[in-house]
C-alpha cells in the first residue's frame, strides 16, 4: 500500500519490488546447510538440528550447564542399573527415581534440581520434534516430586539461610581489610575488595552478578552510578536491568561510589578497555589478571574478614549476606518494598521475603499492644 494524502490506494506489488526491498535489508548469508535436493521439506537435517542445539546451549550459563550435567549423570546411572531407558525417559521411570531419592538424605533443593536437569536435557534433545511431550512435566512426575518434598518437610529438614550483614557490619569488615591484606603490595587488593563489598551491598547484588560487571556496564548519573546487568539468574534471555547506586550522604568511608572511583583510579583498569572486569582476580604476587574474581571468593572474603573481626556467626555468612543485608536494612529504614525489589530484581514477593532476616526472634513481628 502506498500513502497518498491520507487515502490508501491499492498499488500493484510486483515480485521484483519485493526482492529489491529484501535485498536492501538482508545482512546475513542464508546459504543452505543441506544442498542435497531442492524439494520442499518439513524436517531439519542432522546438520541443521545440530546447529540449533549448539546455539541453544551457548545461551546457558557455564555453572548451570555443569550442574545439569552432574544431575543428569546421576539419573542416567540410575536408569542404567535398573535397565530403564533414560533418553527419552518414561514418566514412570522419573517418578521411580524421585521416590528412590526421597529415601535418602538429599535436600529439597537437590530433588528439584535433579528433576530440572531431566526436563532440560529432554528439551535440549527433543524440543521441536513432532509429537514431543516432555516426560518430566507429566502429572505423575509432579505428584512424585510433591510427595518427595513433603517427606523432607515432615522430617523437619532445615533450609540453610546465610545471615544478613548490616551497614555497621560492613563498616567493621572494611576495617579488617588492611590487617588481613597488609603492606603496599596488597594496596590494590584492599581497594578492590572495599569497592566490591560496598557496591555489592548497596546494589543488593547476587555474587555471580557482582563479579561479572564490566567497565562498559557502569554509567555515571547525577546522583551516582547506574550499573547495567545484561543477564541475571532470573533474566536468562537478556532483557537486562539497571541498578542505581547513589553517593552516600551519611558516611564518606562507606560511600560505594567513592570507593569504586578510588579503586578504578588506583588500578588503571580503564586503560584496558570497556570489556575489562571491574572486579578482577589477582595473581600470587598481587598482579591484576584479565579474568574476573571468583564468585566463591566473595563468600570466602566475607567469612575471612568476619572471623578476623570476631563475629560469632562468621560461618553463617556468605556471598548472599550482602543481598540479604541490603534487603533487610532497606526495609527497616522505611523503604517501600517495590523500591527494594526494583533494585534486587525480584519478581515475586514470596521469593523476595525469604531474604528478610531477623524474623526468628520476633523482632520484626507485627505488634498492636
Amino acid at each position: 500500500m502506498a500513502y497518498n494524502g491520507g487515502v490508501n490506494k491499492a498499488q500493484p506489488e510486483t515480485p521484483r519490488m519485493r526482492v529489491r526491498f529484501f535485498d536492501e535489508q538482508r545482512l546475513v548469508n542464508y546459504a543452505p546447510l543441506d544442498k542435497a535436493n531442492d524439494d520442499a521439506r518439513e524436517q531439519l537435517t542432522e546438520a541443521e538440528w545440530s546447529k540449533v542445539q549448539r546455539f541453544v546451549l551457548s545461551g546457558i550459563n557455564a555453572n548451570t550447564k555443569r550442574m545439569y550435567r552432574a544431575h543428569w549423570a546421576d539419573f542416567a546411572y540410575f536408569c542404567q542399573i535398573n535397565r530403564l531407558r533414560s533418553l527419552p525417559a518414561r514418566p514412570e521411570s522419573i517418578a521411580l527415581y524421585l521416590a528412590t531419592l526421597a529415601e535418602g538424605e538429599l535436600k529439597r533443593a537437590t530433588l528439584q534440581a535433579r528433576l530440572a536437569a531431566i526436563v532440560k536435557v529432554h528439551d535440549w534433545r527433543f524440543a521441536g520434534a513432532a509429537g514431543y511431550v516432555n516426560p518430566g512435566r507429566d502429572p505423575l512426575v509432579k505428584l512424585s516430586l510433591g510427595a518427595a518434598i513433603r517427606q523432607r518437610v515432615l522430617e523437619r529438614e532445615a533450609v540453610r539461610q546465610v545471615d544478613a550483614l548490616s551497614p555497621d557490619d560492613i563498616a567493621t569488615l572494611l576495617d579488617q581489610l588492611d590487617e588481613v591484606y597488609p603492606g603496599d603490595a596488597n594496596a590494590l587488593k584492599v581497594a578492590c575488595y572495599r569497592a566490591l563489598l560496598l557496591i555489592g551491598f548497596a546494589g543488593g547484588f547476587r555474587r555471580s552478578e557482582l563479579v561479572a560487571v564490566r567497565l562498559r556496564d557502569v554509567r555515571r548519573t547525577t546522583h551516582g552510578l547506574r550499573i547495567i546487568l545484561p543477564f541475571s539468574k532470573t533474566d536468562q534471555i537478556g532483557a537486562g536491568m539497571d541498578k542505581f547506586i547513589n553517593k552516600s550522604t551519611k558516611a564518606t568511608g562507606l560511600c560505594p561510589v567513592r570507593a569504586l572511583d578510588s579503586w578504578l583510579a588506583q588500578s588503571n583498569i580503564r586503560s584496558k578497555g570497556p570489556d575489562s572486569f571491574v572486579f578482577p582476580s589477582f595473581g600470587s604476587r598481587g598482579q591484576i589478571r584479565n579474568t574476573h574474581l571468583s564468585d566463591r571468593m566473595v563468600a570466602l572474603l566475607i567469612q575471612n574478614l568476619a572471623r578476623r573481626a570476631g563475629f560469632p556467626n562468621w560461618k553463617e555468612l556468605g556471598g548472599h549476606s550482602l543481598r540479604a543485608g541490603f534487603i533487610t536494612s532497606a526495609l527497616r529504614q522505611g523503604n517501600a518494598e517495590w523500591k527494594v525489589r526494583r533494585q534486587t530484581g525480584h519478581r515475586s514477593s514470596q521469593a523476595f521475603r525469604r531474604y528478610i532476616r531477623g524474623q526468628q526472634d520476633g523482632g520484626d513481628a507485627a505488634t498492636v499492644l
